[in-house]
């Protein structure tokens, strides 16, 4: 996982620490494990890992294939996240996505695919490990993508 995001998913872990209590079992949303299994395929097991207030960090599973989403507020941290964006998609090669946000980035990190965007101040992002980085998967990601952006 990239520096980038590692600091974003801590920073989101240490603030939910300090707000409210992590739940686990329950749902997923904005995605349940019908949309996870678009990209692991059938069975996949929903784990909440992390709940407070609108930050969300899951983890989707079948067998050795991963799909960590997170979704939160950049409130007042739209231009820094937007920054974190632009450093991820140079540190990775990767490209610019249409449609699922106002700043949109996908790329490859050590052989997980990767779908990362803001839209207004809400934060989304999809990582699948062990599920390959084919365009298909990208684009099954992309929908999730609009899917959990709501659009």
């Amino acid at each position: 996982m990239a520096y980038y995001q590692r600091v974003f998913l801590l920073g989101m872990a240490m603030a939910a620490a300090l707000t409210a209590q992590t739940k686990s079992g329950g749902a997923c949303p904005p995605l349940t494990a019908e949309d996870a299994a678009t990209v692991l395929g059938a069975g996949v097991q929903a784990e909440p890992l992390l709940k407070a207030g609108t930050d969300v960090v899951c983890r989707f599973q079948v067998g050795g294939k991963r799909l960590v989403m997170t979704t939160g507020k950049a409130t007042n941290m739209t231009a820094y996240f937007k920054g974190q964006l632009a450093a991820l998609k140079a540190e990775h090669k990767g490209r610019d996505e249409a449609g699922p946000g106002d700043s949109a980035i996908s790329y490859v990190d050590d052989g997980s695919a990767v779908i990362m965007a803001l839209k207004g101040d809400q934060t989304f992002s999809l990582q699948a490990f062990d599920a390959g980085t084919s365009p298909a998967v990208f684009e099954k990601l992309r929908a999730l993508m609009r899917k959990g952006m709501g659009k």
